[in-house]
């Protein structure tokens, strides 16, 4: 309200307006260099990089010491959250591309067993969706965004997955049905096969049998 009224009185504000714009992008930067330090260590793989990663928490620490000191500039906040929000990038850039590689060959190989029992063509659509988000990976991987890549990498890998399971099942109840109707007629076979050893027909049927035996009488 300060700043605005002395805008207002066509005072000079472009120092205080910057040190306000910083104070809360510093903010900013801080709480998303928290969360991906949360993410670097929910992945357990700090050594991947871990001279990057103790450079990130030490910029950290310094920052938070800065906040509860009070006597930094926002400028000076705002740099040191910068910095420390660069480093944890750098370092989840640097698992995920490691997991992304994992990830894309589990994709492959999930794909791979979905094309064995047809899946394209048993469930075209959610296998299309499938192959395109498998897609958007290779495009993420490509622009250096391994998160990202990773994320449609386990998705497409998912769907493969279930995929398989699904027409997997449905072709072995197929294959069930098929054999049941295959065993009722084997079944029905060899019954009357039995039936016909047991009582078979021995006694001529309205002189069927008779050699001169005119079966449908001729028109005249």
């Amino acid at each position: 309200d300060e700043l605005y009224e002395r805008a207002e009185a066509e005072e000079n504000i472009v120092k205080e307006g910057k040190d306000l714009a910083d104070a809360y992008l510093a903010l900013g930067t801080y709480l998303k260099a928290l969360e991906a330090k949360e993410l670097i260590e929910e992945t357990g793989m700090q050594d991947t990089a871990l001279d990057m990663y103790n450079q990130g928490c030490t910029a950290l620490d310094e920052l938070e010491e800065m906040y509860d000191e009070g006597n930094a500039t926002p400028a000076q906040l705002l740099a040191k959250a910068t910095t420390s929000k660069a480093c944890f990038d750098a370092v989840l850039n640097t698992i995920y591309k490691k997991l992304s590689t994992q990830a894309r060959q589990s994709a492959l190989e999930a794909k791979k067993d979905a094309d064995s029992v047809k899946a394209g063509v048993a469930m075209k659509s959610e296998y299309n969706e499938a192959v395109n988000t498998f897609k958007k990976g290779d495009s993420y991987y490509t622009r250096q965004q391994s998160y990202d890549a990773y994320k449609c990498y386990v998705e497409a890998a998912d769907t493969f997955d279930e995929l398989f399971d699904e027409v997997s099942e449905k072709r072995e109840a197929a294959e069930r049905a098929i054999e049941e109707a295959k065993q009722k007629v084997r079944e029905s076979s060899e019954f009357a096969e039995a039936a016909d050893e047991q009582a078979p027909i021995t006694e001529a049927m309205n002189g069927i049998e008779d050699e001169d035996a005119v079966l449908l009488e001729e028109e005249e």
